[in-house]
């Protein structure tokens, strides 16, 4: 397989009708994953799949948008009444800015504790949506004050880290269900309407401007928001979770 015959099944897929999004999140990255691990075990010389991707149009309509401060205080206060995973998905994703699928099909041995003392979130064994999302995120001192490790600590080992939030119908993922119960509870319940705002994305849009604030380096960043490198010069080296912990409790309790 060359690069020429991936960016032909690529154009295929594209002119069968898919979209942008079906056709990078799992056509090609389940590609990628495949042809990396080849190469990676010596099977294959190089993954022709990487950088390969369908153009996704500009959508029309506003900028989407973070919750203010005033939003994430009203979002975090009623999140804090529930139990489970209606109270620590949504404190998980305010205090980490990562896509909700991804803690929300986490398993509980994910909750780690690094040999420094470091408690972070192993998001590295898992395939995610794109090749620069397997990373290891710090637990933000409040997010430990809440009592989020003890929740974890008392979850049997090898089970989910959220058991009591029902998988998907269609492809078992407690993440599609989390994100549905989580936008009508913030439309419906809490009155936040604004179409601008994607009731658990806009954390995501939240962080990358707390980071900005709080002037957390451009590597640092994305690496902990699960962006890619913007070039090989920031595959070299390491991130410390010492320095991440670090750059993590720069960023102000939120509720």
């Amino acid at each position: 397989m060359t690069g020429a015959d991936v960016v032909r099944w690529k154009d295929s897929l594209v002119s069968s009708g898919l979209s942008a999004s079906t056709i990078n999140n799992k056509h090609m990255s389940a590609l990628r994953v495949a042809l990396g691990y080849g190469k990676d075990n010596r099977k294959l010389p190089d993954n022709v799949a990487l950088g390969v991707s369908a153009l996704a149009p500009r959508r029309g309509g506003p900028k989407k948008r973070g919750y203010t401060d005033g939003e994430a205080l009203t979002v975090l206060s009623a999140a804090r009444k529930f139990t489970g995973w209606r109270r620590w998905l949504v404190f998980i994703v305010a205090y980490t800015g990562a896509r909700v699928s991804e803690p929300a099909d986490a398993m509980a041995d994910d909750i780690k504790v690094s040999p420094e003392g470091v408690p972070f979130i192993d998001l590295t064994e898992r395939v995610l949506k794109n090749d620069s999302s397997p990373r290891r995120i710090p637990l933000h001192p409040r997010l430990i004050a809440e009592g989020f490790l003890e929740y974890a600590q008392g979850l049997p080992r090898g089970g989910p880290l959220f058991p009591d939030c029902p998988p998907s119908a269609t492809y078992q993922l407690r993440g599609a269900t989390a994100s549905k119960v989580i936008a009508r509870w913030v439309r419906n319940d809490l009155g936040i309407k604004d179409t601008r705002i994607q009731p658990s994305h806009a954390w995501r849009h939240r962080m990358a401007t707390l980071h900005r604030n709080a002037a957390i380096p451009e590597d640092a960043s994305r690496y902990l928001r699960g962006y890619a490198d913007q070039d090989d010069a920031d595959h070299y080296g390491t991130h410390s979770l010492v320095m991440l912990a670090a750059h993590m409790a720069k960023i102000p309790a939120q509720g």
